[in-house]
């Protein structure tokens, strides 16, 4: 709901005709909920230390297709 009533905000903004000093338009700074601090941004490709490890130590051009399955399979494990 927070969503919605945001884009009211925004969109309110910019039918007053609200711009900055440099002309670009104003899209309010948000009520935000007071006493909740921002979630941090996960990153979105975090992968575990294991996991990286071992894809490192893959030579993908001396692997067979059966040992690439058995690979793969171990690898999902992981995750």
């Amino acid at each position: 709901m927070a969503v919605i009533e945001r884009a009211k905000e925004i969109l309110h903004n910019l039918e007053a005709g609200e711009f900055s000093t440099s002309g670009d338009p104003r899209l309010g700074k948000g009520k935000g909920q007071p006493g909740r601090q921002a979630d941090p941004q996960l990153p979105l490709f975090q992968a575990d230390d294991e996991l990286r490890n071992r894809l490192t130590e893959i030579d993908v051009g001396v692997t067979t297709p059966i040992e690439a399955l058995n690979l793969l399979d171990q690898l999902k494990r992981l995750v």
